[in-house]
C-alpha cells in the first residue's frame, strides 16, 4: 500500500497520478454489481439489479437503465478514510489500477463504454438458396468469447420463417412453401448479449405450377352424354387442389377426380354448332397458381329440340336462338289436329309500331307427317339472332283450311319457373307476368302481352304503348270481326279462323252462340283443357271467392291500389304476395260487344280466370282511379 498523506483532496496526485476513474468490484468473474467513480471534485457510487460486465478493461451496458446512482457528491479522503459529504465511506488504499475501499477490492476499467465483449459468427457452408418447396433448415451459430448467462437469440420478420428453435448453438426453423410468383428473401437475425448482431439472407426461388391436360378440345355430338378428360400438374403444391367450372349452362356435372374431369352435355336444340368450355383452377384461398381452359365444340341437332316432349300446349316459350319441333295434336291432349298438309307462320309481332318482316321472329317452318296412328311434326327455326315477339303457327290442310294453332311465344332467357311469383296463403304460383309479355318491368311496353276472349286458345295483339290504343304491328292484314252466330259462334268456327275476333250476341253475352242465354262454361276449367292458352304445366288461374287473388288478399271484396299514373299499372308486391315487384299493366281490352276495338289501354286492365259465373266469368281488374275489383 502507498503512504498517504494526512489529507488527499480533489485534484491532488498519488504516486503523481490522478485516482479519477472507474472502479468496479472485482470478485474475480469479470462481472460486477457495484461500481464508483472520482470526476474531479464528485464522488459517484453505483449499484447494477444484475451482475455488469467490465472484463478486459471494457464494458458493454446492455441496459443502461440496469444502473441506479446510490449516493454522489463532494469528497476528500482524510488520515486513509474516504469522505463523501463529510460522512465517512470506509478506509481507502489505493495500488496499480487497483482501490481497496472498506476492505473490498476494486478494479480499474475503462468505464461504461457501448464495446462488444462476445461476437457471433456462422459457418461459411451454410445453405442460403432454396426451391420453392418448404424446407426445415439449420444453423450452426458460433459464439466468440461467451459471457456468464449469456443467451443466443434469433428473430425474424419475415411470416414465411417460422417455428424458429435454438439448442446447443443451432438455430432451426421452418421454411414455407413459395406460393407466389417472384423469388423472396428473408432475414434471420442472431443476437447475443455482448456481441454485435449478425444478419443471415435466404432466399427461396418460385417455380411456377402448370395444367397439362390430354386433349385441349373434345367434338361432341349433337345428342350430348357422359364425357372426360384426363389432367396433371406439374410443380405440384401443398395442400392445392384442382377446380372445375363450367362456363356454359349445357356444360353440367363437372366433378374433379384424381387426374380426371368428367362432365355431362345436353342435347343441342340448335340447328348451329355449339361451343363452351370448363375452366381449370389450381389454386387456394383465392390465389390461383395455374389455370387452364378445356373446349368443348358441340355439332349442331338436325332435328331440333322437342317442345312438346315434356308435354303438349297450344303454347310454347323459347327462349333461345335454335330450331324446334313439337307434336301436332289438340292442345295437352294426345289426340292429332287431323291430316296435316303443311304448317305455315300466320303472323309475327315485336308488339310495338314496327312490324317485322316475314321470317324475323321464325325464320322457317315445315310440317312432318308421323307414322301410322301417330301424330306428325311441326318444325320451324329462330334467326340466328333471337328478336323477342310473339308468332302463330297453323297446321293446314290440303285444301288449305286451318285445323290447328299454336302460339310461338319468344322471350330471350325467359324461365317461368326461375322467374314464377308464389302469392300469399297458398294462393298459387303464378308467371311474373302476362302471356305473351317480352319483360316483366313496369312501364315497359314489353310487359302488356297479348288479349284473349275467354275459352279462346289463340291470342289477339295488344296494344304498342302504354298509354294509347295503337295495336302493335304485325306481318298480318287482320280479319274484320264478325258477329257471333251459329255459324261463327262455335268452337270449330274459332278452331279454323284464330286470326277472326268474334263479337258477342245478346243471348248469353258471349261469343259462343247457343242460341240461348245458356253457354258452354267447359271451354277452360280448373284441369286443363285443349283450349287453354298457356305454355306446358301452366294453365289460366281459377277465379272468384275461392280463386288465386281473393285467396291472397284474403277476400273476393274489392279494394283500392295506388295506381302508377306513370308507368300505367299497379304493383301488388305485399298485396299479392311478397316478390319485390308484381306488375300488372293497365293492358286496356278488346270491345266484345262492337267491333273488337282496342280500348282504355294505359286505364284498365283485366285478367281472365278460368271460373264462369253464369253467362259470365270472374275475372281481375283494375282501374286508374285505383279501384281493383
Amino acid at each position: 500500500m502507498k503512504e498517504l498523506k494526512d489529507q488527499i483532496n480533489a485534484g491532488d496526485k498519488v504516486d503523481g497520478k490522478s485516482i479519477d476513474g472507474t472502479y468496479a468490484l472485482d470478485d474475480g468473474s469479470g462481472l460486477s454489481g457495484a461500481y464508483f467513480s472520482f470526476v474531479g471534485d464528485k464522488f459517484y457510487e453505483y449499484e447494477s439489479s444484475e451482475k455488469q460486465i467490465f472484463a478486459e478493461e471494457s464494458y458493454w451496458n446492455s441496459s443502461v437503465d440496469a444502473f441506479y446512482l446510490k449516493r454522489s457528491g463532494s469528497w476528500v479522503i482524510q488520515d486513509g478514510t474516504l469522505v463523501c459529504n463529510g460522512a465517512p465511506r470506509g478506509k481507502i488504499a489505493f495500488e496499480e489500477k487497483k482501490v481497496t475501499l472498506a476492505d473490498k477490492t476494486y478494479s480499474k476499467f475503462s468505464g461504461f463504454k457501448e464495446e462488444r465483449y462476445s461476437s457471433l459468427s456462422v459457418k461459411e457452408n451454410v445453405q442460403t438458396q432454396y426451391d420453392y418447396r418448404s424446407h426445415s433448415v439449420s444453423v450452426p451459430v458460433n459464439i466468440i468469447r461467451p459471457i456468464p448467462a449469456g443467451t443466443l437469440l434469433a428473430s425474424t420478420k419475415n411470416i414465411w420463417m417460422k417455428d424458429i428453435q435454438i439448442e446447443n448453438g443451432v438455430v432451426t426453423f421452418e421454411m414455407e412453401e413459395n406460393n407466389s410468383d417472384v423469388e423472396r428473401t428473408g432475414t434471420i437475425v442472431f443476437h447475443y448479449v455482448g456481441a454485435e448482431d449478425v444478419m443471415l439472407n435466404f432466399i427461396q426461388s418460385y417455380t411456377a405450377s402448370e395444367i397439362s391436360l390430354s386433349v385441349d378440345l373434345q367434338q361432341v355430338g349433337y345428342e350430348g352424354g357422359s364425357f372426360s378428360f384426363d389432367f396433371e400438374v406439374t410443380h405440384p403444391r401443398e395442400d392445392v387442389s384442382v377446380t372445375a367450372q363450367s362456363q356454359a349452362s349445357w356444360i353440367t356435372d363437372v366433378v374433379v377426380g384424381e387426374n380426371r374431369i368428367s362432365y355431362v352435355i345436353s342435347e343441342n336444340p340448335f340447328v348451329v354448332g355449339r361451343s363452351g368450355s370448363i375452366v381449370l383452377n389450381y389454386g387456394k384461398n383465392g390465389t390461383v397458381y395455374a389455370s387452364v381452359i378445356f373446349s368443348v365444340f358441340q355439332q349442331s341437332n338436325p332435328n331440333g329440340t322437342d317442345l312438346s316432349a315434356s308435354g303438349s300446349a297450344n303454347c310454347y316459350i323459347v327462349s333461345n336462338v335454335g330450331k324446334y319441333q313439337f307434336k301436332t295434336v289438340r292442345g295437352n291432349s294426345s289426340t292429332s289436329v287431323g291430316s296435316v298438309s303443311k304448317a305455315e307462320v300466320l303472323w309475327e309481332s315485336f308488339g310495338t309500331t314496327t312490324a317485322p318482316s316475314k321470317g324475323d321472329i321464325i325464320q322457317s317452318v315445315s310440317y312432318k307427317a308421323g307414322s301410322g296412328s301417330s301424330a306428325g311434326t311441326i318444325t320451324f327455326s329462330t334467326p340466328s339472332t333471337l328478336r323477342n315477339g310473339n308468332a302463330v303457327i297453323a297446321a293446314k290442310d290440303a285444301s288449305g283450311n286451318i285445323l290447328w294453332s299454336w302460339h310461338i311465344w319468344v322471350c330471350s332467357g325467359y324461365d317461368p319457373v326461375a322467374t314464377a311469383q308464389t302469392y300469399y296463403k297458398n294462393a298459387g304460383v303464378m308467371m311474373d307476368r302476362n302471356l305473351g309479355a317480352t319483360s316483366a318491368t313496369p312501364g315497359n311496353v314489353g310487359a302488356l302481352g297479348l288479349l284473349y276472349q275467354w275459352g279462346r286458345k289463340d291470342p289477339f295483339l295488344g296494344s304498342s304503348s302504354i298509354s294509347s290504343d295503337t295495336k302493335a304491328a304485325s306481318t298480318l292484314s287482320w280479319p274484320s270481326p264478325v258477329s257471333s252466330s251459329s255459324s261463327n259462334g262455335t268452337i270449330a268456327y274459332a278452331t279454323a279462323h284464330p286470326t277472326t275476333f268474334i263479337t258477342y250476341n245478346s243471348s248469353n253475352n258471349d261469343w259462343y252462340y247457343t242460341g240461348s242465354s245458356s253457354t258452354d262454361n267447359t271451354r277452360w276449367q280448373s284441369s286443363k283443357t285443349i283450349y287453354d292458352p298457356c305454355p306446358p304445366g301452366w294453365r289460366v288461374p281459377d277465379g272468384g271467392g275461392n280463386g288465386v287473388w281473393s285467396k291472397a288478399v284474403g277476400s273476393s271484396s274489392s279494394f283500392t291500389r295506388t295506381y302508377d299514373s306513370t308507368k300505367r299499372g299497379m304493383n301488388f308486391s305485399g298485396k299479392f304476395g311478397s316478390a319485390g315487384t308484381i306488375w300488372y299493366p293497365a293492358s286496356g281490352y278488346l270491345n266484345l260487344g262492337n267491333d273488337g276495338s282496342l280500348l282504355d289501354v294505359g286505364r284498365i286492365g283485366g285478367w281472365w280466370s278460368c271460373t264462369p259465373d253464369g253467362y259470365y266469368a270472374c275475372s281481375l281488374s283494375l282501374n286508374y282511379s285505383g279501384n281493383v275489383y
